[in-house]
């Protein structure tokens, strides 16, 4: 804790107006809370995705960052945590807040030390003041949640994590607030008093309260030493039967480009490095799955990438972006990949194809149109190895699965093989 909030405050509070703008709704509500017992809620307005409360003589604005008013001409503006303009998902709101937020008199940003050269770059003028925290922290180990200290909070990365967590703690301590972004504003806000005003000395609670919230907690415990980063799950690894590199749907504009080997290459070097610093004796398998409308000199190149990559297998074939002829004019008009039976026979052919550029070096997944045994036994005579099911599950539901199985029962011994395995690749 540095006290920057707090600075930034008493920084708007000796102008007659001002807007701040917060990284949280909860910081949000308890910055509004502060104002407002040192100017009244008459002049002081909270605006959140949640919340607005704005009075007739509003002088203050506490918001989240997203939702400040743009333009009102302010005496004092502040963007808290202005580091996030790095943030993938954010990073645009707070980008522009840096660009154009700006009070007539001050103009304040608070955050992280990495975020001096660009915001010296992009602000003329502009002066910087480092402050130093208040306080030190130490690591104290592993703890059973029956050893916890009072005024612990204990951070948990799901719903069902912090649930269970809190639930223990009430059985062995007698009691504990929760708190987390899913709750509605009032029972959040009441939680986080139920802690501070020590009628409970434990709070367990999402990471969101990590990031600007100013509690009254002397140790801080962590529920796990991973989470998902914000683009992938790092603890799913060990739970997981393969990993598939979905680099072909439709849906998001650009995607495809990342079947080209100039793309290619390099995410699967990443991906495949990431893998092997997994520490699992048994690594999982990574697949790459590929589009349908790849040309045929395309998908030898890809082909030849994916052999050199040294990942394990493909899957053939995502959605469609063709129009068969059969179509009625009304399905044709729309956006998206099609799935089903019009990519039957396209996926197949692919599965062919791609067995016979790897030499049946590479594992294949056959996908696409799969609603029969017929289907499912003449995407393993293309090439393929295994069978995924999709559309089809919703029109016939889940007994397809044993109809599909009996089904290349008869097919194989009808074929005379005496293993499933034995039919692979025999059309190709």
């Amino acid at each position: 804790n540095t006290g920057k909030t707090h600075y930034a405050i008493e920084r708007m509070l000796a102008h007659r107006t001002g807007v701040i703008g917060l990284p949280l709704r909860l910081l949000a509500r308890e910055v509004y809370d502060k104002i407002v017992a040192l100017r009244g809620p008459s002049v002081v307005a909270l605006v959140t995705g949640e919340e607005r409360i704005v009075p007739d003589r509003t002088a203050y604005w506490v918001c989240t960052v997203e939702a400040m008013p743009q333009e009102i001409g302010a005496d004092f503006v502040a963007i808290d945590e202005i580091q996030l303009c790095a943030d993938p998902d954010r990073g645009h709101v707070f980008t522009d807040r840096l660009l154009r937020a700006r009070g007539l008199l001050e103009t304040l940003f608070l955050g992280a030390e990495t975020m001096r050269g660009a915001i010296a770059a992009l602000v003329p003028g502009v002066q910087f003041m480092k402050r130093e925290r208040f306080s030190t922290l130490t690591h104290s180990g592993s703890k059973k949640i029956s050893r916890m200290p009072a005024r612990s909070a204990i951070v948990g990365f799901s719903v069902e994590n912090v649930y269970a967590i809190a639930e223990l703690i009430r059985r062995q301590k007698g009691g504990c607030a929760v708190v987390m972004g899913a709750l509605s504003p009032r029972t959040r806000n009441a939680q986080v008093a139920l802690y501070q005003n020590g009628d409970v000395d434990y709070l367990v609670a999402t990471d969101a309260i990590g990031m600007g919230l100013n509690l009254d907690i002397h140790h801080v415990a962590f529920s796990a030493n991973a989470k998902f980063d914000g683009r992938r799950m790092r603890t799913l690894y060990p739970h997981v039967d393969y990993i598939t590199a979905n680099i072909s749907s439709p849906n998001t504009p650009g995607l495809r480009n990342l079947q080209s080997r100039e793309n290619l290459m390099p995410l699967l070097e990443r991906i495949m490095n990431e893998t092997e610093q997994l520490s699992l004796k048994e690594k999982p398998p990574v697949l790459v799955k590929l589009a349908p409308d790849l040309d045929d000199t395309q998908l030898k190149d890809v082909a030849k990438s994916l052999m050199e990559s040294g990942v394990h297998g493909v899957i053939l074939t995502n959605t469609t972006l063709s129009r068969p002829d059969f179509l009625d004019d009304k399905f044709k008009s729309e956006m998206g990949g099609l799935s089903g039976r019009p990519l039957t026979q396209k996926s197949t052919q692919m599965i062919s194809k791609f067995y016979e550029f790897t030499d049946a070096k590479l594992p294949i997944i056959g996908a696409g149109g799969v609603s029969s045994a017929q289907d499912a036994y003449d995407k393993i005579k293309a090439g393929a190895s295994l069978v995924q099911l999709y559309s089809a599950l919703v029109f016939q539901g889940p007994s397809l699965i044993p109809d599909i199985l009996n089904g290349l029962i008869t097919l194989i011994e009808k074929d005379d093989y005496s293993h499933i395995s034995k039919a692979i690749g025999q059309n190709a």
